[in-house]
């Protein structure tokens, strides 16, 4: 079986408050039992609570898109002899 590596950049995705705008919302470490399941965060500024479909923080594989190359000229092929 043939693969391919594939290119991917690792982020951290972080959630600014919709509150107050200003202040990062952060995992208290609560999971309510829900399908799908909901995990209760805090903001550092204002310290309302939110629940989110997902961890604040986690780290995220993004697909790199390749980089379009410049076209190259095509050779030039000599003419066929007659």
């Amino acid at each position: 079986m043939q693969f391919e590596d594939q290119p991917v950049s690792v982020v951290k995705r972080m959630y600014r408050c919709p509150q107050c705008g200003d202040g990062h919302i952060t995992f208290t470490g609560s999971v309510l039992l829900c399908n799908p399941a909901k995990y209760q965060h805090y903001c550092t500024k204002c310290t309302s609570i939110f629940s989110l479909p997902e961890r604040n923080g986690d780290i995220h594989y993004v697909y790199e898109t390749p980089k379009a190359q410049p076209a190259q000229p095509l050779p030039c092929s000599p003419s066929p002899a007659s």
